[in-house]
């Protein structure tokens, strides 16, 4: 019993210390703060001046105008064939004075075989076989024979050797384009032309020392359609 009276005492004792240690502090003001600079002396309080007006506002600056994107430009439509021939057929109307016109030597059929001799080359008239060349682009020699049927029929025959590039775009371009029974058109080769170029129609025609593109097209639309056996234009 003794003991834990002492037990008792003891824990009371600890108990004591610790709240006389462990408890918070006092509030305490802290000390002031030294600083090695005087203080300044406080001025004086300034007279007011005489009442004056607002100050104006500075502007805020304005914002910067924004430029308009323009609208794209659109592309121009791309000429139509018969719209670029038609417009070199209009620039090439003075070519035609210089268009040889021949004599009718003839429209007769001889025989498929029999060779014919003409009074030009290449030839613009005279008798010829009963088979013709139809319109288009031939990559070989087609007889003369033949050739002046296709005349006779209405179409136009042009002879190239090596033309420039725009006298094969636009020769291919046409003999696609013009392909009628009786106002075709038909290129063929002819050795020994170079850059030049020969076209003929029924007793017609009109010698390029190079391709000519109004030359070329005012010859195809006057005489292209109108050979004497079947005139359609």
């Amino acid at each position: 019993m003794r003991a834990i009276l002492i037990g008792i005492g003891a824990a009371a004792a600890v108990a004591i210390i610790a709240f006389v240690v462990l408890r918070p502090g006092l509030d305490v003001p802290s000390p002031p703060v030294l600083t090695t600079a005087d203080p300044a002396p406080r001025a004086a309080p300034a007279t007011p001046p005489a009442v004056q007006a607002a100050a104006a506002p500075t502007p805020a600056p304005a914002p910067p105008v924004a430029q308009a994107t323009p609208p794209p430009v659109p592309a121009a439509p791309a000429e139509t064939p018969q719209a670029e021939f038609g417009r070199l057929v209009a620039a090439g109307q003075a070519a035609l004075a210089r268009v040889e016109t021949f004599p009718n030597d003839g429209q007769n059929h001889q025989p498929v075989g029999t060779p014919l001799r003409f009074r030009t080359d290449p030839p613009v008239a005279g008798d010829h076989w009963p088979v013709w060349a139809d319109p288009g682009r031939y990559a070989q020699a087609v007889p003369n024979e033949a050739l002046v049927h296709s005349l006779e029929h209405g179409h136009i025959v042009i002879y190239i050797d090596r033309p420039n590039a725009e006298g094969v775009r636009l020769l291919t371009l046409w003999s696609n384009m013009y392909r009628g029974d009786w106002d075709g058109i038909v290129v063929v080769p002819k050795a020994n032309l170079g850059g030049g170029v020969v076209l003929t129609a029924w007793q017609k025609i009109l010698r390029l020392n190079e391709f000519e593109p109004a030359a070329a097209a005012a010859f195809i639309d006057q005489f292209r359609g109108r050979g004497p056996e079947n005139p359609v234009r």
